[in-house]
């Protein structure tokens, strides 16, 4: 693993300690005697060497490693897809049941993202060819 990997996982690991026990002290002794609620850890300056491995574990199809290797954290990701996320509106099927149709928005501005079979990716805002 990698430094920036390490401190990724690291960082992650520990604020996700730390957050359950915090939930566990408010669940079973209430939340204003919880305590403070932790910091999520400062991330951002890995989010370049992040999203590079995902999109690598994308081109790869290495995804059912990637979460040990890169533990979830949606704190850091969140001013990335701010810049480059898309919207997922709400989806209506139409009566023969294959023509989806997105409300609230045109048609024309969604960009589906499907891998081979036909399904959407969980990954493809991820892709090389992604922002």
């Amino acid at each position: 693993m990698s430094a920036e990997q390490l401190e990724w996982r690291d960082q992650v690991l520990a604020y996700a300690a730390k957050i359950n026990a915090f939930a566990a002290r408010g669940l079973s002794a209430g939340w204003d005697k919880a305590g403070p609620q932790p910091l999520e850890p400062k991330l951002q300056h890995l989010m370049r060497t992040a999203v590079e491995a995902i999109r690598d574990a994308n081109r790869r199809g290495t995804w059912s490693t990637l979460r040990e290797e890169w533990p979830p954290a949606h704190g850091p990701l969140i001013p990335w897809l701010e810049e480059h996320g898309q919207s997922i509106p709400v989806v209506h099927f139409l009566d023969d049941g294959v023509n989806p149709r997105a409300s609230s928005i045109p048609i024309d501005a969604v960009t589906p993202c499907f891998d081979e079979r036909g399904l959407q990716n969980p990954w493809s805002m991820f892709s090389a060819g992604s922002h």
